[in-house]
């Protein structure tokens, strides 16, 4: 009787632990049903938890009547009351839906900031044809004194914050794209580092491919540039030479894209050189490579003597298309002046035909056995070319180039003994990742009246063809002293 009375007991025993203590499974997933990975999941109460694993799974040891409570950065906490063992399917909703109305008062609209700095460009928010959300150092400092990522939870839908990085497009864990930070210039992945919020300016998030402009596939997931009261402070007192960016300071407007706008710049030029090339470099601009090439022609018809004239023309016709055309001309230019090319010119032209003949493809479209010495090409890969072009040569500027790590390179360009020297090529290493610095300093003891233009080819023999990039700077009396040009970065 006593042993019957003992089994008893140990079955009793087994089955209340069977039934109040035993493995519940299941799966949690966002919104959008993208499995979420690093969840945090804990019995209310007590000290043990788990956390689901990269495909969303996750088991706990726990009993009927527990409360399992499930909580993810940038997400609503969301609470299951285990009423049986079965495998359950949790779905957690981002914040943004609750703080929305928070998000688009209109008392904030005084705090957005109008200009946000990023490495390429200043970019006017109120202006931007993409999706984008920005913020003041006040909007910021009002959510969090923690740190900027965690600032901006609840604040950009689907602003997910995870041990990889933060996600501004869920894509599911297999897929998943992290966003690009920039802080004052300098470019961060994953989570980046503390910043203190009083020193915060502005900040500005690009959740869609948008943000890969200028940053390539590294910016996939989006981009959230952060700018300093420090940084803007110092970029906005840099001495800086104004861009071409019209036909004359006097006329605003855009340049007409007619015969008769062109036929009218031609003669009101008086056929002045200088004149007629800041037309040609605004046509450029515009990206009107046929109206370009039309004045470099006649530019060329009025100075045969400069290698930039007939560059100009060949370039203008790569630009427009006309690649063999271009090809051709180079040729003829060197059968021309056979033995009158001083060797910087020659070497220039020699390695625009080398991108000719790589970056376009074509070695099987000439009749020419070309010679080429750049094998093999990916020696080559992220080489950054450029041209600087002068249009005063009898005056000197003396340029220089900063990379990361402080090393510099200098040149000039013009000299009143060497009235050629106009133009100069230089190669420098975009494998070393960081901020280049163009810089000029004015040599002579007089105001300077001129024009530089210079020219960027990014993985200049890439067969992704991509336009070089052409910024135009203009000295109008500018005074003897260092000037900033532009800052390149990789």
């Amino acid at each position: 009787m006593l042993k019957l009375k003992f089994i008893l007991a140990l079955f009793f025993l087994f089955s209340n632990w069977n039934t109040f203590s035993q493995e519940i499974t299941g799966i949690v997933y966002s919104e959008n049903k993208i499995p979420l990975s690093d969840v945090n999941i804990k019995i209310r109460g007590q000290s043990k938890g788990t956390k689901s694993d990269q495909n969303g799974q996750f088991s706990l040891i726990s009993k009927k009547g527990d409360l399992l409570v499930f909580s993810y950065v940038g997400m609503g906490t969301k609470k299951i009351r285990i009423k049986n063992f079965n495998p359950i399917k949790i779905f957690l909703r981002s914040k943004t839906n609750v703080l929305k109305e928070v998000e688009i008062k209109s008392a904030n609209k005084k705090n957005k900031p109008k200009t946000i700095i990023s490495r390429f460009r200043e970019i006017e928010v109120d202006k931007v044809g993409y999706t984008a959300y920005s913020f003041s150092g006040e909007d910021i400092r009002s959510y969090s004194n923690i740190g900027i990522a965690e600032a901006l939870v609840g604040r950009v839908p689907n602003f997910q914050i995870t041990s990889e990085g933060v996600i501004l497009r869920s894509r599911g864990f297999n897929n998943q794209l992290y966003a690009l930070w920039e802080i004052d210039g300098i470019v961060f992945s994953g989570i980046p580092p503390y910043i203190n919020p009083s020193t915060i300016e502005n900040v500005f998030v690009v959740p869609s491919a948008s943000a890969t402009i200028g940053y390539g596939k590294r910016a996939g997931g989006g981009l959230i540039v952060v700018n300093t009261t420090r940084y803007k402070i110092n970029y906005e007192n840099k001495k800086q030479l104004k861009q071409l960016n019209f036909f004359s300071k006097e006329n605003k407007s855009n340049l007409p894209n007619n015969e008769e706008g062109l036929y009218e710049i031609v003669n009101s030029s008086n056929n002045d050189l200088n004149k007629l090339k800041l037309a040609a470099y605004a046509y450029q601009k515009q990206g009107n490579a046929i109206f370009a090439l039309r004045l470099y022609r006649l530019i060329l018809s009025l100075d045969q003597r400069k290698t930039k004239s007939y560059r100009n023309v060949a370039e203008s016709m790569k630009e427009s298309g006309q690649l063999i055309n271009a090809w051709d001309f180079y040729l003829n230019y060197l059968n021309i002046k056979e033995g009158e090319i001083d060797d910087i010119s020659l070497k220039i032209i020699y390695n625009d035909m080398e991108h000719l003949y790589h970056a376009y493809e074509l070695k099987n479209k000439i009749r020419e056995n070309f010679i080429t010495s750049k094998k093999p090409i990916s020696n080559f890969k992220n080489q950054v070319r450029l041209i600087f072009e002068w249009t005063v040569p009898n005056e000197t500027l003396r340029v220089e180039i900063v990379n990361p790590e402080e090393q510099r390179i200098k040149f000039q360009l013009g000299s009143s003994e060497q009235k050629d020297r106009f133009i100069e090529e230089v190669f420098i290493d975009g494998n070393l990742l960081g901020n280049w610095k163009l810089n000029v300093t004015t040599l002579g003891d007089k105001p300077l009246k001129g024009n530089l233009k210079v020219t960027i080819y990014r993985d200049w023999l890439s067969t992704q063809k991509i336009l070089p990039l052409k910024r135009f700077f203009y000295f109008t009396e500018a005074d003897q002293g260092s000037y900033k040009l532009l800052d390149i970065f990789f």
